[in-house]
């Protein structure tokens, strides 16, 4: 895992900031309507920021989100709906990049 790193202080608006994170996640199997869930640190993340999330693998037709729930930490979830039980790819890295509201 990975601590959150500023890439750039201005992005065109005063006091936007990004960040990003990353960790080796393997969720195991999902059953229909439940989800995964891991913790990544992004250091300098904070409550209503914007979270981009993305995955080195295909994740077999699951949903993929990312949101900020406590300061520095970034929930991502793997939400499973697609009438079965699905086994995501085994441990992939997974990305988060978050945008502060500046």
């Amino acid at each position: 895992m990975s601590v959150g790193t500023e890439l750039l202080s201005d992005a065109g608006r005063s006091g936007i900031q990004i960040f990003t994170g990353e960790v080796i996640w393997s969720p195991g199997s999902i059953s229909d309507g439940n989800e995964a869930v891991v913790d990544v640190t992004v250091t300098g993340a904070n409550m209503g920021d914007f979270v981009l999330v993305s995955s080195g693998v295909d994740i077999k037709d699951v949903s993929l989100v990312g949101q900020v729930t406590a300061a520095g930490v970034v929930t991502i979830q793997i939400g499973n709906w697609t009438g079965g039980s699905i086994t995501p790819t085994a441990a992939s890295t997974y990305y988060v990049m978050v945008l502060t509201k500046g």
